[in-house]
């Protein structure tokens, strides 16, 4: 089924306190973008304690059309769900979300030693959102809200007919036989 905005329009920023979901730029940008206005919303949803925090007047403070700025993903599942129901989603082409990035509003990137903490710490590369690209998305989800409604719904098809949880265990059984053979483990 077709989705129509909130009124007012909320935005949705699912993941933290993960540092790699990126929660602190999808904030950033919303108060770039509407600082205080009272036509547009983000929804800042958060397990346990928030990573993300706002600044205002010298204090800090903690804080369903998703930003989803990530830096990497294992299954992508909570962009994915949002596809899945033909919610317009912003979402990094990087990692697990490089299957369906397309089908709703891709975010630009650049691979980068980003610095993340606690399990991901020292484990290599990760995506860097680009910040003015998520901005710019914001503004077009916003201004194109039709167009990107019914991209994001078309594509819905795409997510039921391809993107099955059969085909996606299928590929992640292939690849863990692969780590294995490569560490020459006897299967």
């Amino acid at each position: 089924m077709k989705k129509y905005p909130h009124r007012p329009f909320t935005f949705l920023s699912i993941g933290s306190p993960s540092i790699r979901k990126n929660s602190q730029i999808a904030v950033n940008a919303f108060l770039k973008l509407f600082g205080e206005r009272d036509d547009v919303h983000l929804l800042y949803k958060s397990v346990d304690s928030p990573d993300a925090r706002i600044f205002k007047n010298g204090e800090m403070k903690s804080v369903y059309n998703q930003p989803y700025p990530t830096s990497g993903e294992g299954w992508g599942l909570l962009p994915y769900q949002s596809l899945a129901k033909a919610i317009p989603t912003i979402c990094t082409n990087a990692t697990a979300c490089t299957e369906y990035a397309e089908l709703s509003v891709a975010l630009d990137y650049k691979m980068g030693t980003a610095n993340m903490n606690g399990i991901y710490e020292g484990h290599g590369q990760w995506a860097e959102p680009n910040f003015q690209d998520l901005c710019d998305k914001m503004l077009y989800v916003i201004s194109s809200y039709e167009e990107v409604s019914a991209k994001t719904y078309q594509n819905v098809v795409k997510v039921y007919d391809e993107m099955i949880w059969e085909s996606a265990v299928k590929d992640y059984g292939n690849r863990i036989c692969q780590i294995l053979k490569e560490q020459k483990v006897k299967l």
